[in-house]
């Protein structure tokens, strides 16, 4: 009984040595990936919050594995920072303004064609896309996606693609209600944008840290006429403007599941509504394996989800809020 009882914990201990020792590798391997290092006080904290995130995403790929989640988790460069860490950094502040029903500007919406429309839409094919951007540690995604929606517009109508300047949206529009780095909101930056042109990405560059406003009024591109907001929680409306206008401006309720996402349509029965945390922008839409999903562009790089995208369900009560706050601007 002893001998067995002996054996039963050698093999117990040699099992564990040999999974520290691959978490101790995958460890290596993650902060060589996204250039981590740590003091020695710091190490060991964030390598107990990563192997946290190892265990978690482990237990989901297994059950997509099985065919019960629709999307799969991977290793990013949060992977070292627990949830409420994550949460002061990235979504500082939630979108607490939502849309009324209609907006002053509410008589573009009729334009809207009732043809049916075609099943599957990416922008990107057509150009009106600039590349995935990084925010990284800075809560400004309210800025990219307000660029991102402005780009689509400027490349539609002149036929030639820029990229424009996030850096001057958190430096200079704080008198419109944003809030730099710690917050703000797409529709106040589409306010600013209406009386202040904005420049380039090359002449105002994203620095990712809040600064003095050094807007130079000669070097601003383009100002918009207006902006549109849609009405909110309908995702038909949202899908038809979409394909006819171009990139959307979003807001959605982002969890520590969608910051762990990789590939697939994402998915949450835990995510609001109404109570939206991170600003992103939909370049288009389509289905697969019977599941509608909306096409995202994110701004946490090209090493996040699907080369910097993530496909979120469609039509399935408006998931995560995603047509809770739609908007987008008028050249």
């Amino acid at each position: 009984m002893k001998v067995f009882l002996l054996l039963n914990i050698i093999t117990i201990v040699t099992i564990a040595q040999h999974l520290n020792s691959q978490y101790d590798e995958i460890w290596k391997q993650w902060k060589l990936k996204y250039n981590k290092t740590y003091s020695i006080n710091d190490e060991m904290k964030r390598k107990i919050i990563f192997m946290k995130y190892v265990t978690k995403i482990h237990q989901h790929n297994l059950l997509y594995d099985l065919g019960l989640k629709s999307y799969t988790m991977g290793l990013n460069q949060f992977c070292d920072m627990d949830w409420n860490e994550l949460k002061t950094i990235l979504f500082p502040n939630g979108f607490i303004n939502h849309h009324p029903l209609w907006n002053d500007n509410n008589e573009e919406l009729p334009l809207l064609s009732h043809k049916s429309l075609p099943l599957k839409w990416d922008w990107r094919d057509y150009g009106l896309v600039t590349s995935v951007k990084d925010q990284g540690m800075c809560g400004s995604c309210w800025a990219f996606s307000t660029t991102g929606a402005i780009e689509g517009q400027f490349i539609k109508k002149y036929k030639k693609s820029i990229s424009l300047s996030e850096q001057q949206l958190i430096d200079c529009s704080y008198s419109f209600g944003n809030h730099g780095c710690h917050g703000g909101t797409m529709d106040q930056s589409f306010n600013y944008i209406k009386k202040y042109p904005i420049e380039s990405e090359k002449n105002y560059p994203y620095q990712g840290v809040e600064s003095s406003c050094h807007f130079h009024l000669s070097k601003g591109i383009i100002k918009i006429k207006k902006f549109i907001d849609l009405p909110t929680k309908n995702e038909k409306i949202l899908q038809k403007a979409v394909y006819h206008y171009g990139p959307i401006s979003v807001a959605i309720d982002a969890s520590i599941d969608f910051v762990l996402y990789k590939s697939g349509i994402f998915e949450s029965k835990y995510c609001s509504s109404s109570l939206l945390n991170h600003a992103v922008l939909v370049v288009g839409y389509g289905t697969e394996h019977n599941k509608d999903y909306w096409l995202i562009k994110n701004s946490w790089g090209d090493k996040w989800g699907m080369n910097g995208y993530i496909k979120l369900r469609r039509n399935k009560h408006n998931m995560c809020g995603i047509a809770t706050n739609a908007s987008f601007p008028i050249l």
